[in-house]
This record gives structure tokens, C-alpha cells and sequence, in this order.
């Protein structure tokens, strides 16, 4: 690694690194998101905003759907073109996308929404997403559930995270900034076979509350249908209507 290659740089020269699920949990994902479709739109098309290594995106266009991904970082839609042909990605960011009912469905899942950092950012987001959709059709948000960290007490200021599969070691040290209702991760990766340093990544996320979420959604003319709640993607239920776990859903519908 260059020496000189530190915080962000870093997680867009090795994106693999921090994407947050591996070609295996995406694939134990897609069957609750086809049921989310499948209960709530009529859905032939569907954005995959911000979709990172292009995995759910692709997995989805070879059920049958006709999907395109949107995703900030080059190298990642690099990797989506090189490792799942056949499907269209582009870079572009959710505040910049100007789709005009074009799609049945929007994904923008695995904590994507955290990067509106301010309200006005949020607002534009969520309006983007309304002009893109067809009347009827629905976005699919998920994300880091903040009032988990309030109901269980779970917040964690320092941890290790070992992946195996990619050798490498994660020291996580994370914090509260209170002024911007954000949480600031610093992520160092080791090699697990010698321990030598291969880069430092810094991240700030905004925190969203289930109801700050509904209002945001609403604001941009959406009627929500359902909000749901589990410790992962893959194990949430129609039922999980508690909102106190670790990942937060919510399903909204373009009612005009």
C-alpha cells in the first residue's frame, strides 16, 4: 500500500473492505426483499441506489428483474462491471440522480442513507427517489436503527472485527457527535498473517430515528407502509414491527 494512502482513500482503492455483505448474505437477503416486493408493488424495475460491488443488484436482474445501480465510488462500479456483467451501473450519488418515473421499486439499503448528512440533503434525497419512481411504486429504506443503541444500551466505543475470508483485521473505534446527531467509526485494518498496518478509514454517519425517517419520507410526498426492525437484514420478518434491534426498514409507497 502507498504510504501515503490514509482515511478514505484507503476504502476506495480496497473497496472490498468495507462493503458490508459478502456474494453469500446477499444471497440469504434477496428472498426478503423479493417478499417486500412482492407484498407491496407490482415491480418489474427497480434502482439500487447506492449499490456498492453491485452484488444485490445483479442477484435481483437474474430473477427477472430489470435493475440498474447507482453507486458514489468508481472503483466499486468498477468491480460491479468486471464481476456481474450484463446488468447496468453507473456513479452518481442519491442527491444528484434525476430518474423521472422511470422505476417500479428503489433499494437504498445496508445504511446508504446515512451519508445525507443534513435535513436539506435528506429532503432532496427523498425527493429524488419520489420523481424517479412510477405512481404506486415503492422505496425500500434500511439502516443503522439509532433508538436501538437507547433501547439495549449497545453502543460500542471499541471493537475488533476479524474477516477471514479477506485476511484482514478491523480495529474499530467509534464515537458520538452530538452537534450533528452523527457517529464517527475510525477503521484500521491489519493483515492477519503479520499484523502490519494496510490503511486507516474514517467515516461520519448521520444517525436516523424510526419516526425522524417516517417524517423525512412523508415530507417528500410518500405514504409509509410498513417500518420493521431485526439485528440483520437477513433474519427480519413481516412481523418484526418492535423497532429496538440493530437494522431498520421501512417501506414507503408514491401515492401520486
Amino acid at each position: 500500500m502507498n504510504k501515503s494512502m490514509t482515511k478514505k482513500e484507503y476504502s476506495s482503492e480496497n473497496p472490498e473492505v468495507w462493503v458490508p455483505t459478502s456474494e453469500e448474505d446477499a444471497k440469504r437477503e434477496i428472498p426478503f426483499l423479493i417478499k417486500l416486493l412482492n407484498k407491496y408493488g407490482k415491480v418489474k424495475t427497480i434502482l439500487d441506489v447506492g449499490c456498492g460491488m453491485g452484488r444485490h443488484t445483479y442477484l435481483l436482474s437474474q430473477i427477472g428483474y430489470s435493475c440498474e445501480g447507482v453507486e458514489l465510488h468508481p472503483k466499486m462500479i468498477a468491480y460491479a462491471k468486471e464481476h456481474y456483467p450484463g446488468t447496468i451501473y453507473k456513479v452518481n450519488t442519491m442527491q444528484d440522480i434525476h430518474y423521472k418515473n422511470q422505476f417500479d421499486a428503489i433499494l437504498c439499503i445496508f445504511s446508504i442513507i446515512v451519508f445525507n448528512k443534513s435535513n436539506e440533503e435528506a429532503i432532496k434525497t427523498f425527493r429524488n427517489f419520489y420523481k424517479a419512481l412510477k405512481k404506486d411504486g415503492i422505496a425500500i429504506i434500511e439502516t443503522y436503527n439509532a433508538i436501538n443503541w437507547l433501547a439495549n444500551n449497545s453502543f460500542r466505543n471499541h471493537f475488533t472485527d476479524i474477516d477471514k475470508k479477506t485476511g484482514i483485521k478491523t480495529i474499530v473505534n467509534e464515537k458520538i457527535n452530538s452537534n450533528n446527531q452523527s457517529y464517527i467509526s475510525d477503521r484500521t485494518y491489519y493483515d492477519l498473517k503479520n499484523n502490519k498496518k494496510l490503511g486507516f478509514f474514517s467515516k461520519e454517519s448521520r444517525m436516523f430515528f424510526p419516526l425522524e425517517l417516517k417524517f423525512f419520507l412523508e415530507s417528500a410526498g410518500f405514504k409509509v407502509l410498513t417500518m420493521l426492525s431485526a439485528n440483520s437484514l437477513s433474519e427480519m420478518k413481516l412481523n418484526d414491527t418492535t423497532l429496538d434491534k440493530r437494522r431498520l426498514l421501512v417501506v414507503a409507497k408514491k401515492i401520486k
